[in-house]
């Protein structure tokens, strides 16, 4: 019986790595390039396709630790400015006031792993 537990468990670890990775997957579909490209006409978006930037600065929340190293190493490496956003990185020591920040709406986006998807899904954020 021992046996069936370990076999179940990597069962579900495997099955939960795959899916992670596969959420994570960097694949694009065929034709689409990473550019600012919309299908969908929005209302800053010309009839071409592509995206107008609003001009507004998008206020990002984050932390100085390994969560928000691609939000940072986007930001140094100027892969917001390529594509016309204007990105304001607003530094937190923890969770805790970066869930404060996005609660008082002085935060439009944080990168603080799942602490702001419980901030979201609890209802404290209404986006």
């Amino acid at each position: 019986m021992r046996h069936s537990y370990k076999r179940i468990f990597a069962m579900v670890l495997a099955v939960t790595v795959m899916t992670g990775l596969t959420a994570c997957g960097g694949a694009s579909s065929a034709g689409v390039s990473s550019s600012a490209k919309v299908e969908n006409s929005a209302s800053d978006a010309s009839g071409d396709g592509t995206f107008t930037a609003s001009g507004k600065t998008l206020n990002v929340g984050v932390q100085s630790n390994i969560i928000s190293i691609p939000t940072v190493y986007a930001k140094e490496k100027g892969y917001f400015d390529e594509l016309g956003l204007d990105v304001n990185l607003i530094m937190f020591p923890n969770g805790s006031p970066e869930n404060e920040g996005l609660a008082a709406e002085q935060l439009d986006l944080a990168s603080n792993g799942l602490a702001s998807d419980y901030s979201t899904a609890s209802g404290l954020c209404d986006w």
